[in-house]
Order: C-alpha cells, then structure tokens, then sequence
C-alpha cells in the first residue's frame, strides 16, 4: 500500500487524500435535491462510496462521470452561409 505522509511524521493512506463530498454537497452542485442525488444512486446513474448504511459520499471523478453520461450534443439548426 502506498502511504503518503503528514507534516507531523505520521503515515496517512492514500485514500484518506481524497476529498469526499456529501449529499448535500452533490444536491448544491447539481442544483437537485438531496431526495434526488439519493434517488440517481439507487438507479446505479451515480456512483458513491458506501460509508454506512445511510451514509453516502462522493468523489469529484463520480460526479463528473455523471455529469458526462447525462451531456448532450445539440446540433445548431443554423446552416453554414455559402461565400459568394
């Protein structure tokens, strides 16, 4: 296991660097209710880490990953002008 270590000589794993983010958090983002994000998990459309039975947490990649799967493309109805 790769550990990283703290200004004080104390080892720390590598997963406890990352920066999780609650419901509450992900709600703001996504401007959704927390009802919602709950909802997007239990589909498996938002990934999480399981902490608890009720507790969920989310990392930057998971959420970006949702943010991609639900982007769109729409096509501009503007047709290219011809030079004359």
């Amino acid at each position: 296991m790769v550990e990283n270590w703290s200004p004080h000589g104390d080892p720390q794993p590598e997963a406890a660097m990352l920066q999780l983010m609650d419901v509450k958090d992900i709600a703001k983002i996504l401007k959704i209710a927390p009802k919602t994000v709950h909802k997007l998990v239990r589909e498996g459309k938002l990934g999480c880490v399981q902490v608890t039975d009720k507790d969920r947490r989310f990392t930057r990649e998971q959420v970006q990953t949702h943010i991609a799967s639900q982007s769109v493309y729409v096509p501009s109805n503007k047709k290219p002008q011809n030079a004359i």
